[in-house]
C-alpha cells in the first residue's frame, strides 16, 4: 500500500542524513570544484574540501594525543569539560549502522560531527555575515537572516542526533566539538576572504588550469586511488 508521506520526511531517515552530512557535503563540494560554471564558487568548493580534510586529521590528532591522555589523568571527567570517553554502550557512532552493531573504539571527546557542523555553519554564516555593512547580523536582509538560523540549526541538529539519537556522545563532547568548528569555520572563511582578495588573479589561474581535461583526468585517477588503498 502507498504511503500518503513520501519516506524522505521519515524521522528516521532525517537524522541518518544528518548523521552522515560531512560525507554528504565532502563529496558535493568536491564534485562542485569540478563542475561549477562560476570560478568563484569552485574555488570555495575547493577549498572546503581541503578545509574538511584538515579538519578531519585535526579532531583526530585532538582525540588520540591530546584529551585521551588528559582525561586519562584525570579518571575520565575533568569538570566543566565533562567525560572524556564515549557513553556507556555506545555503537556504530560513524556514518552508518551497521549489523550486528559495532561498539565504538573511539575516543568520545571532542565530537568529530559536530565539529564538522560547526566548521560548516561557521564558514557559511561568516560568508552571508560578510555582505552585511558592519558586519550586522539585524542588518542582514530577512532571506539571509533565515539562511543564519537555518546553518545554526544544523549544528544544534547534529549534536542533539549524535546525544540522543545515536547516543554516542555526551553534552560536553558535543558543544565542545562544536564550538572548535565554528571557531575553525570562522578562521577558514576570514583566510579565505583575505587570499580571494589579495590573490585573485592567481586564484582564477589555477582554476582554469584545473579545468583542463588533463589536469582533472589526473585528479580523478587520483580520488579513485586514494578510494581504492583506503578500503
Amino acid at each position: 500500500m502507498t504511503e500518503i508521506i513520501p519516506h524522505y520526511f521519515k524521522m528516521d531517515l532525517f537524522f541518518q542524513f544528518i548523521r552522515c552530512s560531512e560525507l554528504v557535503l565532502f563529496w558535493i563540494h568536491l564534485f562542485n570544484s569540478f563542475t561549477s560554471n562560476y570560478i568563484y564558487e569552485r574555488t570555495k568548493s575547493l577549498y572546503l574540501v581541503l578545509c574538511f580534510i584538515f579538519s578531519g586529521y585535526l579532531n583526530q590528532y585532538l582525540k588520540n594525543y591530546i584529551s585521551k591522555p588528559l582525561f586519562n589523568m584525570f579518571e575520565n571527567y575533568i569538570p566543566i569539560l565533562g567525560q572524556g570517553s564515549r557513553p556507556e554502550g555506545a555503537v556504530d557512532c560513524g556514518y552508518f549502522s551497521s549489523c550486528p552493531n559495532v561498539k565504538s573504539s573511539s575516543f568520545g571527546f571532542p565530537s568529530g560531527h559536530s565539529q564538522f557542523a560547526g566548521l560548516y555553519s561557521g564558514f557559511m554564516i561568516r560568508e552571508i555575515l560578510c555582505d552585511s555593512p558592519d558586519f550586522s547580523f539585524n542588518k542582514l536582509p530577512n532571506t539571509k537572516k533565515v539562511n543564519v538560523i537555518l546553518y545554526s540549526l544544523y549544528t544544534l541538529v547534529m549534536m542533539f542526533s549524535r546525544i540522543y539519537i545515536q547516543g554516542c556522545h555526551t553534552i560536553g563532547q558535543t558543544i565542545f566539538g562544536a564550538l572548535i568548528g565554528l571557531v575553525l569555520g570562522f578562521l577558514f572563511n576570514k583566510i579565505y576572504k583575505n587570499c580571494i582578495i589579495k590573490y585573485e588573479n592567481k586564484f582564477n589561474s589555477a582554476i582554469i588550469y584545473l579545468d583542463n581535461y588533463k589536469t582533472k583526468s589526473i585528479m580523478i585517477i587520483s580520488i579513485i586511488i586514494l578510494m581504492t588503498l583506503s578500503r
